[in-house]
């Protein structure tokens, strides 16, 4: 990977003036939940909203003694290598698993990850269209993967930030399961929303007072019975002094199909993936996440049982 560096700050700051010196306007959200994570965890290139990385930059203009250089810039004078799976076949080819004679699925999550991360740019991909004319990229701000909102490792798979000439408007979050898509991916990814929303609207510039929300689940199958919330809204406050009004869609199910399989050894390919919105016959229900909810198991069992086994009832009642 060729890397441009524009400028070079020779001198860095500390993590403790980073995430604990409040006497620089906003905050470092989305790096301190991602330090906080942990080795193996956490990102080895810490992520950073657009609005920190502006304050990181004020703040290393401010670093004592700090000075700035300029690097030249010099030809890649190694051999360009195509990046390639260990048995040699193309990173794009997907390594599959059979789940019976006729399902095979993805062979871990993150090819998933991948595979939309390659084409999330380009409006002729089977995934973005998928999307509607609401995916508008001409207006993306903000693309990441395994997105940290949470102290705990709180984190959504996949999200992109829209941004109009009034600021910051719009997000998609998305949930990527392997295979079965169900009533508990659908509340996991209802938990993000708040979330998500605090972290992309608390310290944005210029300040957001409204923002939509669409929640995203993929997966190969539809589990039979599996309902999704209705739209609704909300408002939050926050310590930074911002008020934001959320409108929250319902979320939609994207199905791949993996295609052009092929056999190397006995590793079984597919050299793409094929998406599909099958939303349109998924039941909607009356529900609202708790707030304050995180998406660990634990928390998800006790939504099911405290309001959402309720809400699919009612939904079934004449």
């Amino acid at each position: 990977m060729e890397i441009k560096p524009l400028i070079v700050f020779e001198r860095a700051i500390s993590d403790e003036r980073a995430y604990a010196d409040m006497s620089d306007t906003g905050m470092i959200w989305i790096g301190r939940h991602d330090n906080q994570m942990g080795a193996g965890k956490g990102s080895s290139v810490r992520q950073l909203l657009p609005e920190e990385a502006v304050k990181i930059t004020r703040m290393m203009l401010s670093e004592a003694g700090q000075k700035i250089s300029f690097p030249q810039k010099a030809d890649y004078k190694f051999e360009k290598k195509e990046i390639l799976n260990e048995d040699g076949t193309k990173v794009t080819d997907l390594e599959l698993r059979p789940v019976n004679r006729l399902i095979k699925i993805c062979a871990q999550e993150h090819m998933l990850n991948f595979d939309i991360a390659c084409s999330i740019d380009d409006p002729n991909s089977s995934f973005i269209k998928q999307l509607g004319n609401e995916f508008d990229i001409g207006e993306m701000e903000y693309v990441s993967s395994e997105f940290p909102w949470g102290y705990t490792a709180g984190e959504s798979d996949f999200i992109v930030v829209f941004k109009n000439n009034t600021g910051r408007y719009k997000v998609f979050i998305m949930e990527f399961k392997r295979d079965w898509i169900d009533d508990a991916t659908m509340i996991q990814v209802s938990l993000y929303n708040r979330w998500v929303v605090q972290t992309i609207s608390q310290f944005a510039t210029p300040k957001i007072g409204n923002n939509t929300v669409y929640p995203i689940v993929v997966g190969r199958r539809l589990r039979p019975g599996t309902v999704r919330p209705k739209p609704y809204s909300f408002t939050a406050a926050y310590n930074s002094g911002v008020s934001v009004k959320a409108d929250i869609k319902s979320p939609q199910f994207i199905q791949y199909t993996p295609e052009g399989e092929f056999t190397k050894g006995e590793v079984i390919y597919a050299s793409k993936l094929v998406y599909k919105n099958e939303s349109a016959d998924i039941p909607q229900i009356d529900w609202i996440p708790e707030q304050g909810i995180i998406t660990s198991q634990v928390e998800r069992d006790w939504v099911i049982d405290n309001s959402w086994a309720n809400a699919k009832k009612k939904a079934k009642k004449p």
